[in-house]
């Protein structure tokens, strides 16, 4: 694959900026749905949740790759969106996620 792209610098140029524009997005998403960033890259946000196994579960069955930790089970990394509507989910995923626990 590198051998592929890596001559074609308008393609790798392209993959930098979808990128780019889906860490943006992403970002935009977690801090539209009140989560605490503590730590990103440039592929993934991490979060820091109460009840991030729930989350997770919200977001996994919306389509929205995650990964939960054992040993902080308050952290979620949650990769990027692709787009608009997947954004949007990322932003209602941790209301919906606490009203589905109930009061």
């Amino acid at each position: 694959m590198a051998g592929h792209a890596f001559p074609q610098p308008d393609l790798v140029d392209g993959l930098r900026n979808n990128i780019a524009a889906s860490h943006k997005l992403t970002l935009g998403a977690v801090r539209n749905a009140g989560l605490v960033i503590a730590g990103e890259t440039a592929l993934f946000a991490l979060v820091r949740h109460a009840d991030a196994a729930t989350l997770r579960d919200r977001l996994a069955a919306s389509h929205v790759l995650t990964r939960a930790f054992n040993h902080t089970p308050d952290m979620l990394r949650i990769g990027l969106v692709a787009n608009a509507a997947e954004a949007a989910l990322l932003t209602a995923a941790p209301s919906e996620s606490l009203a589905e626990q109930g009061p």
